[in-house]
This record gives structure tokens, sequence and C-alpha cells, in this order.
């Protein structure tokens, strides 16, 4: 994963999400289930909710560490 210069896309259609590198375009796809990806600088973590709001998860940039919390 990149950890500057980058931006997350979410892709409603495939449920996905994809790190684009913001200095050649790369195009990086991240394993996530859900919409509305938000990213935390601070933790460097993904955070986004499932599509009826029942769960939040969040999870390293490259996939790893990826918890869920309940609402």
């Amino acid at each position: 994963p990149v950890k500057d210069d980058f931006m997350l896309v979410g892709d409603v259609s495939h449920k996905n999400m994809y790190q684009i590198r913001l200095n050649d375009t790369s195009v990086q796809g991240i394993k996530a289930k859900g919409i509305k990806p938000r990213y935390d600088p601070i933790h460097d973590r993904v955070i986004w909710l499932t599509l009826f709001g029942k769960n939040v998860y969040s999870m390293y940039l490259n996939g790893t560490g990826q918890t869920c919390f309940p609402i």
C-alpha cells in the first residue's frame, strides 16, 4: 500500500475500494465489503459501513487487521 499522495475510491457496483497513487495513477484494490470508505491517516486505517449500516469495519491499507464493530 501507498503511504503518501494517494486517494481512495469506493466502487459501489463491485463493492470494493481502490487506492490510486497520485504521482503515477497506478491502482491497487483493497479488499473490503461495503461502501462509503474513509481514511484515518493517524492510525493508517480505512473505515467503512456496510450497505445497511449495521456494522462498522476497519482495516489497514494492505488488507490486514480487519475488525468489525456491530452498531
